[in-house]
């Protein structure tokens, strides 16, 4: 059953594509999806997991910049219950026992090994125990059931087992030792544990991630096939000011953000977060240390999160983040303020620059946070937007800013560099009654990533001739 919120978002969903005059089908092939997809949208059975999708389908349908504005914010909540729903669902009530499957059938406690008698040297297999006799059998009872328990095994087979019991042990100790000794002899592990997000050792008993090996401080000169780039993956949702776990991602380089569990003295928010965000939609560049040949076709801005993993990608010159924070309990909470921190300065990576644009523009520019990050100490500063169509300017969030539960607040930061390959994360200063602390959002635990591209080689994608051109 949809909640409010699901259905608010698909009501205004629906009345734009009614009032547009499009078919399903005709909007399907357009936005290059499928109908029933568009269906689900506008029935309430699905929230996209990300707005760019959403705001695609409204824009063919003829929306105003109000309308999508309105649309954006319904979608906000909308994604923001389905998200606190989904964690309830995984989330067992308190003192409820889980949920461990059906219980095995009990087996027979073996005897102990003074009660099964020794085989005797020479004697075969197939010999009878010597001490093993059976009581006549009375005569059944007329009112019993038929069913009669199966006979314990014989004493020989119990020995067996119980003799088996100590060499299956010894060769599993010898297997994870062995296991062990070949990842620490492993090129490129060290025993000082790898550096964690905020640039500290991590135990060296500790788990390691699948992110692990994707360090913001790799090497330049690194291929694709052995590390991925800690910018080739949106971030996550957490709580708690800390970094959180991968999130989970969804058909097409979407993703859905696994909320951090409960912790003493976590912050009262929730975030998600993604950096794969393309001016207009289209407009984007990538740092890729492979040659043009092997570089596939540049994809839409859904898939460039897989797209750019696969092959390595940093963003070049810019990187855009969205990001959405939203309250977790009944308290409001204060976001004071939003500072953008640099947590590594490298030169720029030697790489060639990759253009995602095929001559697309936009007439509509969103309010948004801009940064700097060659600066020393870099500000966060708000930017606001402007509709061409309409001529009048989108207003930039003005800090502090009341979140709730229901009333999340929605933060673009654009962060550029001309001059170093940085490794960045935003802080957001929050206060609810008389905690306040700061709340940490980054790519999945990582730095986000942005490396200059002025002066590389660069390429654009020639649609009549499909491969990419310039240099």
């Amino acid at each position: 059953m949809a909640v409010r919120e699901t259905e608010e978002f698909a009501e205004y969903l629906r009345g734009l594509k009614e009032r547009s005059g499009h078919s399903y089908g005709t909007l399907a092939r357009r936005l290059h999806t499928s109908t029933s997809t568009l269906h689900r949208y506008c029935n309430g059975a699905a929230v996209p997991a990300r707005y760019a999708p959403v705001e695609r389908l409204a824009r063919l349908c003829g929306a105003s910049p109000e309308e999508l504005l309105e649309l954006h914010r319904r979608w906000l909540r909308a994604d923001a219950m389905r998200g606190r729903m989904e964690s309830e669902r995984q989330t067992p009530p308190a003192g409820a026992a889980p949920d461990r499957g059906p219980e095995p059938a009990p087996v027979p406690e073996p005897d102990a090994p003074e009660s099964a008698p020794e085989p005797a040297s020479g004697a075969g297999a197939s010999d009878p125990a010597p001490e093993t006799r059976s009581e006549p059998a009375s005569p059944p009872d007329p009112g019993a059931s038929t069913t009669e328990p199966a006979p314990p095994a014989s004493a020989p087979s119990r020995w067996r087992r119980r003799r088996l019991w100590p060499v299956a042990a010894v060769l599993v100790v010898a297997l994870v030792l062995a296991v062990t000794a070949v990842l620490q002899a492993a090129p490129g592990r060290s025993d000082r544990g790898r550096p964690s997000a905020a640039g500290g050792a991590a135990p060296p008993g500790a788990a390691a991630s699948p992110s692990a090996t994707a360090s913001p401080s790799a090497s330049s000169s690194a291929s694709p096939s052995t590390s991925a780039s800690p910018s080739a993956s949106d971030g996550k949702g957490g709580r708690g000011g800390g970094p959180g776990p991968s999130a989970s991602r969804g058909p097409g380089g979407g993703q859905r953000e696994s909320p951090h569990g409960d912790a003493p003295g976590a912050a009262p928010l929730s975030w998600t977060a993604r950096s794969h965000v393309w001016r207009h939609g289209c407009d984007h560049r990538y740092l890729i240390d492979l040659p043009p040949s092997r570089v596939p076709p540049p994809p839409i801005e859904q898939d460039a999160a897989g797209w750019a993993r696969s092959l390595g990608a940093v963003h070049g010159g810019e990187t855009i983040v969205e990001a959405t924070v939203h309250g977790t309990g009944r308290t409001p909470v204060v976001v004071e303020a939003v500072h953008v921190r640099v947590a590594a300065r490298r030169t720029p990576l030697a790489r060639s620059s990759f253009e995602m644009n095929n001559g697309c523009g936009g007439s509509l520019s969103p309010a948004a946070f801009s940064v700097d990050l060659d600066a020393p100490r870099p500000l966060v500063k708000p930017m606001d937007g402007y509709d061409g169509d309409a001529g009048k300017a989108l207003p930039a969030v003005r800090l502090p800013y009341r979140v709730t539960a229901d009333d999340p607040l929605a933060l673009r930061i654009e962060a550029r560099t001309e001059g170093c390959d940085c490794d960045w994360y935003v802080e957001v200063e929050w206060s609810s009654g008389n905690d306040s602390g700061t709340l940490r959002v980054d790519d999945g635990g990582r730095p986000f990533r942005t490396s200059a591209a002025k002066g590389r080689p660069a390429y654009g994608w020639s649609v009549e001739n499909g491969v990419w051109a310039g240099g």
